[in-house]
């Protein structure tokens, strides 16, 4: 199995030992982890082969981002992206799960179809469904729409279904 981790994982260094299978990182990763700590484990798991980075093909960074403005997944970083986009170019060939404790990835992960752990967390292992509503009329919409159909007016409040 292969297992792809967001950045988070680096925040503690206990966790990135308990991790089996082969591990990967998007590259952009790399500049997103800032502490000292944090930045000493990674540096430390990619010194020893322990985390390989790669870099997603544009294919699969477009998927997820469409997927993503589906769902109405609009809060996800270009690393979050990244690590989405890794994870479904490696499923292709192999079983792949992703480590994070970020509930918005986590959610499309499920809607790919992929497993996923949290580190810290075991909530978010089940896919939300959002609804938006027009901030002007109130008109609800089961997808992310540009404008309202009903007013035409281009803010909306998400909100759980």
């Amino acid at each position: 199995m292969k297992i792809v981790i967001d950045s988070g994982i680096f925040m503690n260094i206990s966790y990135l030992p308990e991790i089996e299978g082969d591990i990967y990182i998007p590259s952009s990763i790399l500049d997103e982890v800032k502490s000292y700590n944090a930045k000493n484990v990674m540096d430390l798991a990619l010194a020893n082969q322990k985390v390989i980075t790669l870099h997603p093909e544009k294919i699969y960074i477009q998927k997820i981002n469409d997927l993503a403005r589906s769902m109405g997944q609009t809060r996800l970083s270009p690393q979050d992206v990244e690590v989405l986009a890794l994870a479904l170019s490696l499923s292709e060939h192999d079983e792949v799960m992703i480590i994070t404790d970020d509930y918005g990835l986590k959610n499309i992960a499920h809607q790919l179809k992929m497993k996923t752990m949290g580190m810290k967390t075991s909530k978010g292992n089940k896919r939300r469904e959002y609804s938006f509503i027009c901030l002007a009329c109130n008109s609800k919409f089961s997808r992310t729409i540009d404008e309202c159909e009903t007013c035409g007016h281009n803010k909306f409040k998400r909100v759980w279904r």
